[in-house]
């Protein structure tokens, strides 16, 4: 069984969204993880695009690195520059992957306008979880 830990700098937005597109696309038997360097709770707008696109991540519990610590890990993959350094102090085996997606917790405009940031982020998610799941696990939704 493959494990696969998403890391994220605080695991509201990113890491979600991540976990819930390799819990969707992933056809093979994976356990999938989504830690923060902090953590907060998930955020609404992320719920919200995901649902649209069909996926429930409003469930997804927050965990800390230290409740997966040991764990044997197969692959990494870190969405943000600060969850980098914290990727790299892993065991040298796991498979490292990192890709800076922008941070959202921020956002000033309209309603619609912070949404349609959301839905840009998303499917540039979905694209990368896309590709990782079908070069890495050979398989995918």
């Amino acid at each position: 069984m493959k494990r696969i830990l998403v890391l994220s700098e605080f695991n509201s937005v990113r890491g979600p969204i991540s976990q819930g597109y390799l819990n969707n696309f992933k056809k093979c038997n994976a356990e999938i993880y989504s830690v923060g360097v902090k953590t907060k709770n998930v955020n609404a707008n992320a719920i919200k695009v995901m649902t649209l696109d069909g996926i429930d991540i409003n469930s997804k519990n927050a965990i800390s690195l230290d409740e997966i610590k040991n764990l044997k890990l197969d692959y990494v993959i870190s969405l943000s520059d600060k969850a980098k350094p914290m990727a790299n102090n892993l065991d040298a085996s796991i498979l490292k992957f990192h890709y800076h997606f922008n941070d959202l917790e921020n956002l000033n405009g309209s309603d619609e306008e912070i949404l349609n940031h959301f839905i840009t982020l998303r499917d540039t998610i979905k694209l990368y979880i896309e590709k990782f799941c079908k070069i890495y696990l050979n398989e995918y939704y």
